[in-house]
């Protein structure tokens, strides 16, 4: 599991980045209780292999035994399900108050989860840096600093500083998860693959590194393969909900949407708390879309918006109605699309401005709304380049769009049909033709932030 940016909007639940234990001997950690110190160890080693809802379990179990654990409260209240940005917030600065009494490595890793806290990304991976500076031959912050880079990192980078990990720790399974997507980012399948198996071999009977490489075998296409080892993630922890959303996936691909949404339901039932309940009722409400119910899609996200607001999850709820924005283009209703971007812009922050502009652009072009989208593009920054290759296809201009594209580099669903349109509307008909097969391939369709209201937009136009 990875979550992966794409120009979909998803309702996936923003939360710091998990965090890893040291390999070999375990640091000591300040607390009066043996069996807090055990439960605070288990659960970095649960968060480390990203079973979250068991480390948070874990991280509560040590409070309840010591409640001046200040490391354990700060990672409970950065992790656990359920709290709003206040109750977080006041959660850590408590945990805070206790840690500063506690070691320097426990005050450097609360400070830096607090400041994840407070959304203060760059302060935090400055301290994670710092920490793996400052004791270097600890695996924990390593892989820290390697996953909380300060600023913009290239693919390939990313690849190198997961790379520094896994050479300096081989036998810490962790770091290779990061490597395994780190690696099918810049497209290197093979060596993907590679990563995700070797984290298997080295974490036997965690979940997750069963669910990431059943993602890879996905993205190469051997779905009997997934569909194993997704069904030894859910053996190796009942719980673990995607595990669910997995098999959910691979149905979905198969055009199982009755049986895909069977899964989506189960993981529904196991949620651990309000964001992935939020999150699993926008897959179910995608998967409405895929079995052409735009209705009841329609009914559930709108269920979801409003959950979403009642329990002041506010990101959630801009992300259901960027989709229900996008829906209501679907459905030829622009006084909807309207309606909804209005909604988005109201629940959104104005540093997310270039995130909601990318959503209305993708609504507008789906309505086929040329002046909207092109009045969105122009606010958009120079390198949207997938945003004004959908306004190329719309003027009709085939050579610019292909031209945005090329500079794109993106070669998600959407941008494979806008490619495809502008092979067409340069006469180029194989091409074109060639291109569309691919998009209904298994190279896309391989996570459900990929499957969803973007790639759906993408196949309706590729049927027209």
């Amino acid at each position: 599991m990875l979550l992966l940016a794409t120009l979909a909007v998803t309702a996936a639940a923003q939360q710091p980045t998990p965090v890893v234990p040291t390999a070999g001997a375990r640091p000591t950690y300040t607390t009066t209780s043996v069996e807090a110190r055990q439960a605070l160890a288990d659960g970095l080693d649960d968060l480390a292999y990203i079973d979250i809802a068991r480390a948070v379990r874990r991280f509560r179990q040590a409070v309840a035994l010591d409640s001046s654990f200040g490391l354990a409260r700060v990672l409970h209240a950065a992790f656990a399900p359920g709290l709003d940005s206040a109750q977080r917030m006041a959660e850590a600065t408590r945990g805070m108050s206790d840690a500063a009494r506690a070691s320097t490595r426990e005050l450097l890793l609360a400070t830096a989860l607090r400041e994840q806290i407070a959304e203060r990304r760059d302060e935090s991976a400055k301290l994670f840096r710092a920490a793996a500076d400052l004791y270097p031959d600890d695996a924990l912050f390593a892989m820290l600093a390697a996953q909380n880079p300060s600023g913009q990192r290239a693919p390939a980078a990313t690849v190198e500083a997961f790379r520094a990990v896994t050479t300096r720790f081989p036998s810490f399974g962790a770091p290779y998860n990061g490597l395994a997507y780190a690696l099918l980012n810049v497209g290197d399948t093979t060596a993907a693959l590679e990563a995700a198996r070797k984290q298997v071999e080295l974490a036997p009977g965690q979940p997750n590194p069963l669910d990431s490489y059943a993602e890879m075998l996905q993205v190469a296409g051997r779905l009997d393969s997934a569909a194993r080892y997704y069904a030894d993630a859910a053996r190796a922890d009942s719980g673990f909900t995607e595990a669910y959303v997995g098999m959910a996936e691979l149905h979905q691909l198969r055009g199982r949407t009755a049986d895909a949404r069977a899964g989506l339901a189960t993981a529904l039932r196991l949620a651990a708390g309000i964001e992935d309940s939020l999150r699993y009722m926008t897959y179910l409400a995608q998967n409405r879309v895929y079995a052409n119910d735009l209705r009841e899609a329609g009914r559930q996200l709108g269920a979801v918006a409003q959950l979403a607001e009642q329990r002041r999850q506010m990101g959630a709820a801009a992300e259901a109605h960027g989709n229900l924005a996008v829906l209501a283009a679907l459905s030829n209703d622009r006084a909807g699309v309207s309606q909804h971007l209005e909604h988005l812009r109201r629940l959104r922050r104005p540093a997310d401005s270039a995130q909601v502009a990318r959503t209305a652009g993708l609504a507008w072009l789906t309505a086929g709304m040329t002046d909207s989208l092109r009045a969105v593009v122009a606010t958009l920054p120079a390198d949207a380049h997938l945003a004004r290759a959908a306004l190329a296809t719309l003027e009709k201009k085939g050579e610019d769009a292909q031209r945005a594209l090329e500079a794109a580099r993106n070669d998600g669903p959407l941008a494979r049909e806008l490619l495809a349109e502008a092979h067409a509307l340069q006469q180029h008909a194989d091409v074109a033709r060639a291109t569309r097969q691919q998009l209904h391939g298994l190279r896309f369709g391989v996570y459900y932030n990929d499957t969803d209201l973007a790639t759906a937009v993408a196949l309706r136009r590729a049927g027209k």
